[in-house]
Order: structure tokens, then sequence, then C-alpha cells
């Protein structure tokens, strides 16, 4: 039809596109003709005659390109011819194409044909994710012409000056090129003029570039001699102009080639692929001709030592890559100084590299003799004045010694490089710099690694109880500020003195005038309460200068003048507790030295504490009478304890590591024997002091006070390790304390699992003391599990433990009989163990726990003494003559002890039958 009559046929397609823009939408139009044998011309016609609808129908086009693959061929035809049709709006077209990542051909066919901007469009394009762009199959005919003009665009340059910024642009297209594209060739007379443009690169990024394209093309120039091309290399990486340089030389050295390609590509921004037949070349010619391991460490190390971010990062990325690949180790290069530097003039926020290379720098230390680690006189020197606001660099090293110490432990077998001494770190506030760290974002590189490190070696300072006093010291927090406090000093020295006015200006409240004028015991309690409500009203790192002061001040006075006054010892111990937050070393050892009775001719250090705690009793007995003084010698105690079971087991850990335990003579659960041995001595203290105290004290409150913080204290330590209460157990203590040692400690139901095993050993004071312990933990606790206890083993080991007396009760009836000698009742007397006396009372205490099982013991008594008091006594008379006199006297006693107990047991059947009729 079309051409039989070419005029009609437009004719009519001119009305058909008007009746469709009425009644059908553009998009099912585009759809729809795309199918038909003339509907691509139908569209551009469609378009030409309503060019309203020009870009609706560029879009549906493109959407129809992903949505359906069969219509791709018609969508190019499509788009061609639009762009044809109206030139003006191709730049338009070309922008939707590149947004969407699709029809590079397109795009390539609209840059050569109708805007001729190919230098800037198709470097602006190249970029990353780029590959849809070059690697489209329909694009090959236009690569050659882009690498065509690239060549002439860098000739034209070259003849001008090669030194010409316009150069960059051609030449990165070139590199981009060749690394997206696997198979693209260059011919001899563009790899010349290529290499031309190496040879002459004189500046930072025609530097970067020249060794991108010698990277990519390494196949394609490597038939150049290799005289030529490590001439032309070595230029290159010793340029001054390019950190790249160093950086590909650091990476060739550390085997990293995937940071090679990854540095090509930041370098030119585009997602190239660098052929891998390329890289061991070029590594090789790199590290075994060009630069070896000593230089790039030099040069590395004699980079700018500058602040500013940019070489900051780049500094710190060379040094880590080289110590993770071991270079300086090869090059025998001591990294030393550049640490110590770095640690010195480190800035904030703190790099994100400074862990790793830390890290790596100490591993090196212990694997080389090259790399020495930081002498310890710079460090304490360095580490001895940290104020209340700590520099960063004094964190980072201080970090670097906790890092350091902890490696040291982990390494294996290695005696000749030794820890840092920890002495100096007990003046240091440890715990105060952790949560000056912890609330500045600038420390977020190091942080958990830091609290790792700390944890590790300082867990004491970690505990529940301390972590407790946190919590109430921060819920405590004075809401008056120190002015005030100041004024309240001030208006109270005015007050006393009627001749002399002063103001805020006339004091100084610095720790020194502080312990001078209003610290002194001539002083009355309200000065002093004044001073150390001031103090309290600090906060908590700045109470840290009046430590010495006030525990060398308060403490005596409370000791010496019995200080009762409550305001004084309350704020003493809020100073103290806040002061454990920050300073806990340095406080438990001034505490302790505070706490002696007499001035020794040295003081206690924290090692000694953590050697040996019991020194901690060697303070004067007053303290045990007073409860607030008590509380914070136990609360010493209790973090002592912690750290002296860190220290040894650390010393443990070391002696390991060196090997010095070669014939296994010394093992871990020795050491945990050793430590266990000293800790329940530690209780064992507690426990006789708490019955000293108790016999002293004639206030019933006073003494209940007491007792509750001790065997709170047990209670505590109870729980944290059940394993505590066997050991006490089995070591037994007076069994006159066990009463308070059942009601102050809820724990001692743990006795239930041991109890069988406490009554079978052989030691009879252990058996004793088990028996004595059941009847009052039955009292506190009857329950089913108990009460299997008091039948079936208890009761049976005292009448097990009575069988001698039992047999000779029996004996004796027949003695009237003539059915004994008097020679063989002298021998069961002489069986009859002296602890019956002990033993048979607890019978009462098992009843009153268990009345159900009172007929149980009310037979165990019968046969026991089956017949009454005059007739046990006459017949023990009769016979005294078998036996000796103490053995006489003896069964005295058990025969009134039973019939002590006989009378008890009476009393509670009684009372039992007395509540079943009530209940009744």
């Amino acid at each position: 039809m079309k051409s039989e009559n070419q005029i009609l046929y437009y004719q009519l397609l001119y009305i058909l596109c008007y009746c469709l823009n009425d009644f059908i939408k553009v998009e099912i139009v585009v759809d729809i003709f795309c199918y038909l044998e003339y509907g691509i011309e139908f569209i551009i016609q469609y378009v030409e005659n309503t060019p309203w609808n020009f870009f609706k129908v560029v879009e549906q086009c493109c959407s129809l390109y992903k949505l359906k693959p069969e219509l791709q061929s018609s969508i190019n035809h499509i788009l061609t011819g639009m762009y044809k049709l109206a030139p003006h709006h191709s730049i338009t077209i070309r922008n939707i194409l590149v947004e969407k990542r699709i029809l590079p051909n397109i795009i390539l066919a609209i840059t050569k044909d109708i805007i001729h901007d190919e230098l800037t469009f198709i470097n602006s394009v190249m970029g990353k994710n780029s590959k849809w762009f070059i690697q489209d199959k329909q694009c090959t005919q236009y690569i050659n012409w882009i690498k065509s003009k690239m060549h002439q665009e860098i000739s034209f340059q070259m003849s001008m000056n090669s030194d010409s910024v316009d150069i960059y642009i051609p030449f990165r297209i070139i590199c981009g090129l060749a690394g997206l594209i696997n198979k693209l060739h260059f011919d001899s007379d563009e790899l010349n003029l290529y290499m031309d443009v190496v040879r002459q690169s004189q500046n930072h990024r025609m530097t970067q570039l020249s060794l991108c394209f010698m990277l990519i093309c390494w196949d394609q120039i490597s038939s150049y001699s290799k005289e030529s091309l490590v001439e032309l290399m070595g230029n290159l990486l010793r340029s001054e102009y390019s950190e790249m340089t160093l950086m590909l030389g650091v990476y060739s050295h550390t085997n990293q080639m995937f940071e090679i390609v990854h540095l090509v590509r930041n370098i030119l921004r585009i997602d190239i692929d660098i052929p891998k037949t390329s890289l061991p070349g070029m590594r090789y010619l790199i590290t075994q001709t060009l630069i070896n391991e000593s230089e790039i460490t030099k040069r590395s190390l004699y980079l700018p030592k500058t602040k500013m971010s940019k070489n900051e990062n780049f500094s710190f990325s060379i040094v880590y890559q080289l110590l993770r690949g071991k270079v300086f180790h090869k090059g025998n290069v001591d990294v030393k100084d550049w640490i110590m530097y770095q640690i010195l003039n480190i800035s904030l926020p703190i790099h994100h590299l400074i862990q790793p290379i830390l890290k790596e720098y100490i591993e090196g230390i212990l694997t080389t003799n090259s790399i020495t680690k930081i002498p310890e006189d710079h460090i304490y020197n360095y580490l001895k004045d940290i104020n209340e606001s700590p520099q960063p660099s004094q964190i980072i090293l201080l970090f670097y010694v906790l890092m350091f110490n902890e490696i040291v432990q982990q390494f294996p077998h290695h005696s000749t490089i030794s820890e840092y001494e920890t002495k100096f770190l007990e003046n240091i506030p440890i715990k105060y710099i952790l949560h000056y760290v912890e609330n500045k974002k600038e420390f977020s590189a190091i942080y958990p690694s830091f609290v790792k490190c700390i944890a590790y070696q300082f867990p004491h300072l970690y505990n529940t109880t301390n972590n407790i006093m946190e919590e109430e010291i921060d819920n405590n927090t004075s809401l008056i500020i120190p002015y005030f406090r100041q004024v309240d000093i001030i208006n109270c020295i005015n007050n006393s003195k009627n001749d002399m006015i002063i103001d805020n200006e006339g004091i100084k409240f610095d720790p020194e005038n502080i312990k001078k004028n209003l610290l002194q015991s001539k002083n009355d309690n309200k000065m002093i309460l004044l001073a150390l409500r001031y103090i309290n009203s600090l906060k908590t790192h700045q109470k840290i200068p009046y430590c010495d002061i006030i525990l060398s001040t308060i403490i005596p006075r409370i000791i010496e003048l019995n200080d009762d006054n409550d305001l004084i010892v309350d704020e003493f111990v809020e100073i103290w507790k806040s002061l454990n937050t920050v300073i806990p070393n340095k406080l438990w050892v001034a505490t302790l030295n505070n706490f002696q009775k007499e001035k020794r001719g040295s003081d206690y250090n924290y090692q000694d504490l953590i050697e040996n705690p019991m020194i901690l009793f060697t303070c004067d007995q007053r303290i045990y009478s007073n409860p607030k003084l008590l509380e914070i010698f136990l609360l010493t105690l209790e973090f002592v304890m912690m750290a002296s079971r860190h220290y040894y087991r650390h010393e443990y850990n070391i002696h390991l590591v060196r090997g010095n335990n070669i014939n296994n003579m010394f093992r871990d659960l020795h050491l945990s024997t050793l430590l266990y041995i000293q800790e329940t001595s530690l209780f064992q203290t507690l426990i006789e002091i708490s019955q000293i105290e108790k016999k002293k004290s004639t206030n019933e409150k006073h003494k209940e006070a007491i007792l509750s913080l001790i065997f709170n204290f047990i209670n505590q330590r109870f729980i944290e390790n059940p394993k505590y209460i066997k050991l006490i157990h089995f070591q037994t203590y007076a069994v006159d304390i066990i009463p308070d040692m059942v009601k102050y400690v809820p724990s001692m139901h743990v006795c239930f699992d041991f109890i069988p095993e406490l009554l079978s050993i052989t030691n009879i004071e252990s058996q004793i003391f088990g028996i004595h312990l059941s009847g009052y933990v039955f009292m506190k606790y009857p329950v089913a599990r108990s009460h299997a206890l008091a039948k079936d083993v208890v009761i049976p080991k005292i009448k097990h433990m009575a069988l001698p007396f039992i047999n000779f009760t029996s004996q004796i009836q027949n003695q009237i009989n003539n059915e004994i000698s008097l020679n063989n009742l002298g021998n069961i007397v002489e069986s009859i163990p002296d602890y019956l006396v002990e033993v048979i009372p607890v019978l009462v205490n098992i009843c009153k726990a268990f009345p159900n099982i009172i007929h149980l013991v009310s037979d165990l008594l019968h046969k026991m003494k089956p017949i009454n008091d005059s007739q046990f006594k006459s017949l023990v008379l009769n016979n005294a003559i078998a036996f000796k006199q103490s053995k006489t006297n003896l069964l005295f006693q058990i025969g009134k002890v039973i019939s002590e107990t006989t009378i008890k047991m009476a009393s509670l059947i009684k009372n039992e039958n007395q509540n079943l009729n009530l209940k009744k």
C-alpha cells in the first residue's frame, strides 16, 4: 500500500496519529506498534505529529528495553530515528540513557554524530561501575573510534607541551579502556606514544597515571628491553611527586596483589582489571631490582611528620602495611622512634590504625631482634604526671603498655623480652582514665581494646561490688556546688573569730591548706564536717589530690577519739567509695597504712598487699569495733583478694609461657589449691574476729551491725564461689560460732551437699563439727532434703558413735545375774568416747526441726539409758572398781546429758501435742 500510494499512506497515518492520541495512551501505542511490520516508522511519525509526546515515547522505549528483550532491536531503531528527528533533544536522550545504563551504542552514536564532546563525556561516564558502558557488545564498532580520538588528542598535546594538564583526560581514558577491555591491544605507534608520555611524566598526577598504564599494560610493554623498563619504572618509583609510588612498593613487598589492583582503581576511579599474568612480573621487578626492604622501610619512616590528616593517614597506612607484611623485619629497620613520635604527637580523633599498628609493632618486638620496645624510663617519665585531664599521648602510651603486657603474656616461649613493670600503675588513675575515654567519641577507635586490656589485667576493677558502688555514687552526687560549700566554711570561720573577717579570697581550698587549716584534730566537728562536705561536692577526679590528706587525718581521728559523729564518718566513707572508683590501688595501700596502730619503718606498698593479703589484719584492732571503718576494711579485703588471685594467676601464666615449668612440677591445680588456702585463711580470721567483737561489745545494736557486716561479706564470697563453703567447713571452726554462721549467712543451706561426706571422714573432730553443723542448719532449713539427711545420715551416725555406751548400759543390767566379768566390763568402758557429751544434745535441735522423728530419737535415748538415774548411778558405783576414775566421771556426765536431753524431748512432745489440739 505504501509504495502504491505514498500520499494517501501519509494522510491516513496522520489521521490515525491524532485519533490514537485522543483515545489511547502513549505507552500502549508504543507497546503495540513495536510488534507491527511498519510499526517503527509509525512511531516516528506519531512523535513527529504529536511532539508533546516525545519524551513519553523515550521513557516507554527505555522501559520496554529492560522488560522485553525481544523488542531491543526495535527500540534501537526507534531511539536512533528520534535523536535524528530532533537533534536538539539529543543531549537529553543521552542523559536519560546514561542514567538508566542502557544502549551505550546509541549514547556513543549521539556523542559522535551530534554533540561531539567525546573527550569530556567519555571521561565523565567512565568511572565506578562503568563496565556496562564499555563492555557492551554493541559498542565494539565505537571502541576503535574512541581509541583513535584519544590517540589523536594525546599526540596533539605531546606536540604542544608534554606537561600540559590537558593530557590527563585522554590518557586516563586510554588506561580505562585497556583495563576494561581484556583484548584491547595497541599497535606499535600507539605504544611508543604512550611510553613517551610515561617517560616525560613530571608531576604528581602524570606519575600516577603512568604507573597505572604500566601495570595495566605490562603484558604489552614487556616486549621492550628489560633495561629500559627497569630504568623507566625506577624513575617513577623513586619519584617524589606521588604517594602511589611508595604504596606500590609496600604492596609488592607484602605480596598484596589485590591491594595493587584496588590502588589502581582508586587512582583512575574506574573499576578496571589487571591481567593476572602482569602482576607477578611487575612485583618481581619492583622487589628484586628496584626497591629492597631496607629502602622501602626507610622511605616510609622518613615521610613528612605532620599532623595534616591526609599525610597522617598515608603514613599510618604505609607503616601498618609494612609491619603487617614483616618488611621491617626483613630490612632490619627499627620502627621504635617512629612509633614513639606518633604516640607523643597523636592528634584527635584517634586514628583507626593506631591499635593495629601497635599490635603489629609489639608482635614484631617479640619475633625479631631488629625491632626494639620503647624504653621503660621514657614511659615512666611521661606517665608519672597524669592530671585530671589526661593528654591523648598519655592515654595512647598507657594503652601501649597494657597491650604490650597482655601480648607478652600470651606469646609462647619468649624469655628474652619481659613485660613493663606495672608498679608505677599503682599511682595512675586507670579507672578514671577509662571513664574519661569512654565519654569521648574521639577515642572510639581504641576504646574496645582499651577496655579489654584493663579487664584482663585489672579484673578487680570490674567486680559487682564496684559497679554497684559507682551507681550509688552517681545517684548520690551532691547537688550543692563547691562554691556554696566554700561559703559555709568561710561563714563558720568568721563566726568563730570576732576580730577578723575573711572572704572567699582569704583562704585557699587546695589540699595542703585544707589539711593545715580545716582538718586538724583540734578543730571542732563542725569545721571538719564542712571541709569533708566541700571535698565531697567536687567531681570524682577532683578528689584525687585530697586522698592522702583525708586518710591520714580522718582515720586516726575516728580511731583515737572514738569519733561517733555519724555525719563526719558518713562523709568520709562516701569520699572513700568515690575515690575507689578512680584510684583503687593507691587507695587500698593508703588505707592499710593509715589503719596501722603504730607507724612502721616503711609503709606497705601495693606489691606487699597483693602478694600477702593477710597483712590487712595487721591493722589496729579497734578498726573492727567501728562499723563504718569495718565496712571500708571489708571492701578493701574484697578487692585485694581478687587482685591477689589475678596476680598469682598472671605470674603462673608467665612462668608457663617462658617454659620454666618443663618438668610440669607445679600445675594449675596446685596454684588453685594454694589460692584457696590463702583465701579461706582470710575467712577463718574474719570468723575469729567476729567472735572476739561479739564478746567485747555490750551494745546489742552495735554487736548486730558488726556481725552483719562480717558475715554478709563471707556470704557474698560463698555465693561467688560455693567451693569456699565446703573448704571452710572441712577446715572447721569453733562450734560456738556455728549458730551465728547459720543466722547471718543465708547460703549455709549449701552444706546439705557435703554433710554426708563430712560425717564420713576419719577425723573425729570433723565428725563432731559436722553433727553440730547439721543440727543448726536443719533448724534453719527444715525442708525435705534436710529431713532425709537427719533421718538417714545424722541420727544413724550419732547412734553409731553411742554404740559403746549402749553396749555398756545393756551389760550393767546383766550384772545382777553375774553374766559378765569385771574385766570385760572395763574393756567396754574404755571404748566409750568422750565426745558423746557434745554430740547427744544435738538430737534436741534435730527434733525441733522435725517433730515427726521425735519417736525415733526417743527410742535411741532409751537404748542409751534404759534405766532411771538412780539405778544408773548405783550400777556405775558398784562397778567403779573395774575402770578408772576418769571414766566414772565420763559415765556420770553422759548419763546426765541423756537425762537432760530426755527432759527436753518430753517438753517438745508436750508442745507438739498442744499444737495439735489447738489445730483441732
